[in-house]
């Protein structure tokens, strides 16, 4: 584990391999960082570099991430912007996010915010980013991204509202908890 300090807050995070491909994971209300440790451990790490970040409430107040005082240090808003200061801390300039439950409604908010920097976006049973309905942002976040233009890498695949059957499991490598 290792700890950026942000401009409000300090996040922990855990950081899994030394290649050039990023992955950035941001997990669930009432979950933590560890949730993605699995997931770090099967991507090949040299060709992935994957950081999971251990935020409290989603993110900010997780782990050994700090607890900031009153409602108005919560939100899908702030935790992307807590996500995009640790990229940009980092030097990340292209990446991948991959988000569950509260985590998806943020990578999507993060998506929508800062494009330019999204390669992919993963939402795993994304929560409502803020009581409104998921497609407008979802549908915004995508149609920046250089994927959706169509710089899609080999392993992305597309899956759409008519394409039938809807597949339940689309990655390159083996899941731990599955034969695939």
């Amino acid at each position: 584990m290792a700890f950026a300090q942000l401009s409000a807050v300090r996040l922990e995070y855990f950081k899994v391999g030394t290649g050039p491909r990023r992955v950035l994971f941001i997990h669930g209300f009432q979950a933590s960082g560890q949730i993605w440790h699995a997931v770090q451990q099967s991507l090949p790490g040299d060709q992935y570099m994957s950081l999971a970040i251990n935020n409290p409430i989603n993110n900010r107040g997780a782990g050994g991430s700090d607890v900031p005082g009153g409602e108005a240090h919560y939100g899908v808003g702030q935790f992307a912007a807590d996500a995009f200061e640790l990229a940009e801390q980092l030097g990340w300039t292209e990446f991948t996010l991959c988000g569950h439950s509260l985590g998806g409604a943020t990578v999507a908010q993060f998506a929508v915010d800062h494009p330019e920097i999204v390669s992919g976006l993963v939402l795993l049973d994304p929560a409502d980013p803020g009581a409104r309905s998921a497609g407008p942002v979802v549908a915004g976040a995508t149609a920046s991204m250089p994927a959706a233009r169509g710089n899609r890498s080999p392993g992305v695949k597309r899956w759409s509202a008519t394409s039938k059957p809807r597949p339940k499991f689309t990655c390159e490598a083996r899941c731990v908890r599955c034969s695939r």
